[in-house]
């Protein structure tokens, strides 16, 4: 980071090509930091880890970021990503599964209570739909409305918590289905083609989450999702070209 080049801080939110994002931001921009999640209470390490990076991300709530950067007085420029809603779901409960699949090392570096849920979703007959509903209810504070704890914070629940006034925060937000395209609306110059990163196969027909009664759940337990996309895809989504109806 330098005095006249703001810090891009992308609040990286779990399974919305994240880790694409970044890839691309140390690709054109050079040095910066991922995962500050592990360090952001740590105000001596978080200093350490600012000095001459031109970007961060983490699994970090916008206020708390925000927050952490002011303290370190850091001027930053805010970027996030989002993705569908009923996929994000689909993605990240697929994702609890997945991390069994990477080798021991990898499912012993989660904390223990991560490891339990994976057990408990790659045991769980995943194309009854019923037994899918229970365990996103069960495990409501890590799949349903993520993308709003991030993107917002806390308060997204709050029914004062405008979401477009929230967005304020952001310079642009990218979408999963067009990286390229979010990408060159805030990297300098040409940015460089992002290659697809830590993408992981279904462990079940992720046809499941279509089910009307999967549908019919998330769209009540998961609204703030469906109204932050909604309300960021009118904003920040660049307007397509009318087509001229031919007579």
């Amino acid at each position: 980071m330098t005095q006249n080049s703001p810090l891009i801080a992308h609040v990286h939110v779990p399974k919305t090509a994240g880790t694409t994002i970044n890839a691309a931001l140390a690709a054109t921009l050079g040095p910066g930091r991922d995962h500050i999640q592990a360090l952001i209470r740590d105000r001596a390490a978080l200093a350490d880890t600012l000095s001459g990076a031109r970007w961060v991300a983490g699994h970090v709530p916008l206020p708390v970021l925000r927050t952490a950067l002011a303290e370190q007085r850091v001027s930053a420029r805010f970027v996030t990503a989002l993705r569908a809603p009923v996929a994000h779901v689909a993605s990240h409960y697929n994702w609890l599964i997945e991390i069994g699949h990477r080798g021991r090392a990898f499912l012993q570096g989660h904390p223990p209570e991560i490891r339990d849920i994976h057990l408990h979703l790659r045991n769980t007959d995943n194309s009854n739909p019923a037994a899918v509903i229970a365990n996103l209810e069960t495990y409501a504070g890590l799949f349903l409305n993520c993308q709003a704890r991030h993107v917002i914070g806390r308060h997204y629940a709050l029914a004062e918590t405008a979401f477009l006034n929230e967005l304020d925060a952001y310079d642009t937000v990218v979408f999963s289905d067009d990286v390229r395209a979010g990408l060159a609306r805030f990297l300098p110059g040409r940015p460089a083609d992002p290659a697809t990163r830590n993408q992981s196969r279904y462990h079940f027909d992720p046809a499941i989450f279509d089910h009307p009664a999967l549908r019919t759940f998330l769209m009540d337990r998961n609204r703030a999702d469906e109204t932050l996309w909604a309300v960021a895809n009118a904003r920040f989504r660049p307007a397509q070209p009318r087509q001229e109806i031919a007579a």
